[in-house]
């Protein structure tokens, strides 16, 4: 279906419009697809995210600053994000080694279970859905021009 069809529209005014609501559209549309998937592990897409990271430097403790850094929704509260996934036993807050007043955050065996296990043959399912439609080099392609778009300047 095309965006026209989906949005019930005749046309845009040009292009460079259609791609920044087809852009909006699709990126609504994947966040909603990928949070009904994590959603069946009882986690969001943003804690997702957070063990995602914590996994991948596992077994070294990492700040929040880090984890802010790292994540893909900038606004998020990455502080209350963390303390969900303490309280959900996936993730433990530790003593800093280099600043004893300062806490990090781990990864705990249930969160690595959590998405090693469970999240990640999920979320590359997900994956093997854009495979039946995309090609690597298509992907590939697309993500180039979606580089080339963030990384342009807005004059006004």
């Amino acid at each position: 279906m095309t965006l026209e069809e989906n949005l019930n529209v005749e046309k845009f005014a040009n292009e460079y419009e259609k791609f920044t609501v087809n852009l909006y559209f699709t990126s609504s549309w994947v966040f909603n697809s990928r949070n009904k998937v994590l959603k069946e592990c009882g986690l969001t897409l943003q804690q997702c995210n957070i063990l995602h990271i914590l996994n991948k430097c596992y077994p070294a403790p990492v700040t929040v600053n880090f984890l802010i850094s790292r994540m893909l929704d900038k606004s998020s509260n990455a502080s209350r994000i963390v303390d969900k996934l303490v309280a959900k036993g996936f993730a433990e807050r530790v003593q800093s080694k280099q600043d004893k007043r300062a806490v990090d955050v781990m990864i705990t065996k249930k969160g690595l279970d959590k998405m090693n296990i469970e999240v990640e043959p999920i979320v590359n399912q997900y994956y093997d859905n854009f495979k039946r439609s995309v090609s690597e080099n298509e992907m590939k392609q697309m993500n180039a021009l979606l580089d080339k778009v963030r990384n342009m300047e807005f004059y006004r």
